[in-house]
């Protein structure tokens, strides 16, 4: 059975376009992760499939039943979904076990209280059971609330954005917790983010959608970010360089080295885009191309480093993330390599083929 089924879904803010033709299914257990910047749409899907917004166009279904349709719509409290809201949403007046028990409602009060102390257990905060939101810490919210969605066994669980609101080591720490959450509870889980790092932690499928609200890639989170089909997935997962060049013989050569590009036909005008990780950077090597370094700057494990190619001002000041310590002012000759096969070769205009 699936969990959630989307297809075809369109959606428009007036004459704006926010979401264009996407269809997506989450299975139970599973974890799909649409990723995607702010603005393209990823939180109005979430929103439509939750039932907080009417479908103008397309189709949603929730454990093979239709919740949604351009005629039809089920309200949110009946669609058996459970929602985590960015601001996770807990009721300042209520305590941790109210907020809870909020939808447990139908049920007596044996049941509702075992079910809130076996939740609350699951995200380890059966002790603040009786305390009120405004004594949590950031991370604790975050748990009553993963605690309060999964409560009522919801088929499908929608995550908004929900580590945004922590700092970095405790955003690390929570989404391990909750990762160990949802796969114990079993539940379909759709989780929009704009952080690429959520999404490859993650999810077992990764949708990323650019602006319009088109989905460009899907697949397994590796190969998305290892075989990336369009340039804006491309460079969505950080900081990266883009070179010119004309294909000839299946080959496009560049200041910084040739490219395979087998797939081009012959005098096709590419841009190559690559990582700032692919780019080795040696002194006093035998390979690569000589480049003359422009500042170079410690990261803590890795070395921010800006070089340019000499005689080249045409070119832009490229960047490189080095493992270790580089220094500002080498000794010696450095050299640029680029791992051919973690450089990616589209057309110029945009569209990869």
């Amino acid at each position: 059975m699936i969990g959630l089924e989307v297809k075809n879904l369109s959606h428009a803010f007036g004459s704006h376009k926010v979401i264009d033709d996407v269809s997506l299914t989450v299975g139970p257990g599973k974890i799909i992760c649409l990723l995607g910047p702010s603005g393209c749409g990823k939180t109005t899907l979430l929103r439509l499939a939750a039932g907080l917004e009417r479908v103008q166009s397309g189709t949603i279904k929730v454990d093979g039943v239709k919740v949604a349709d351009r005629k039809l719509h089920i309200p949110p409290e009946q669609r058996h979904v459970g929602l985590m809201f960015q601001d996770y949403a807990l009721f300042p007046h209520l305590t941790v076990g109210e907020n809870v028990a909020f939808g447990l409602e139908g049920r007596n009060v044996g049941d509702r209280k075992s079910r809130i102390d076996e939740v609350l257990g699951q995200v380890n905060m059966l002790d603040y059971r009786d305390a009120y939101p405004h004594v949590l810490s950031g991370g604790q919210q975050q748990r009553v609330a993963l605690a309060r969605a999964l409560a009522p066994k919801p088929g499908v669980m929608l995550l908004d954005e929900p580590f945004s609101g922590l700092d970095e080591a405790l955003r690390i720490q929570i989404r391990e917790e909750t990762l160990s959450v949802l796969r114990e509870a079993g539940t379909a889980v759709l989780m929009v983010t704009h952080n690429p790092e959520e999404a490859l932690f993650m999810s077992d499928r990764m949708l990323v959608m650019g602006p319009g609200g088109r989905i460009l890639q899907a697949g397994a989170p590796d190969d998305v970010y290892a075989c990336p089909k369009d340039p804006f997935v491309a460079t969505f997962f950080g900081r990266t360089n883009r070179l010119m060049g004309v294909v000839s013989d299946g080959v496009v050569a560049t200041p910084l080295g040739k490219f395979p590009a087998p797939h081009y036909s012959e005098g096709c005008k590419v841009q190559v885009i690559f990582r700032t990780h692919s780019v080795h950077l040696e002194i006093n090597g035998s390979n690569g191309i000589p480049v003359d370094v422009v500042s170079a700057r410690p990261m803590g494990r890795d070395t921010r480093v800006q070089f340019k190619v000499p005689g080249r001002g045409d070119l832009p000041v490229f960047l490189s993330r080095v493992r270790g310590r580089f220094p500002e002012t080498p000794s010696g000759k450095v050299t640029a390599r680029i791992v051919p096969e973690e450089a990616f070769v589209f057309h110029r205009d945009g569209d990869a083929s």
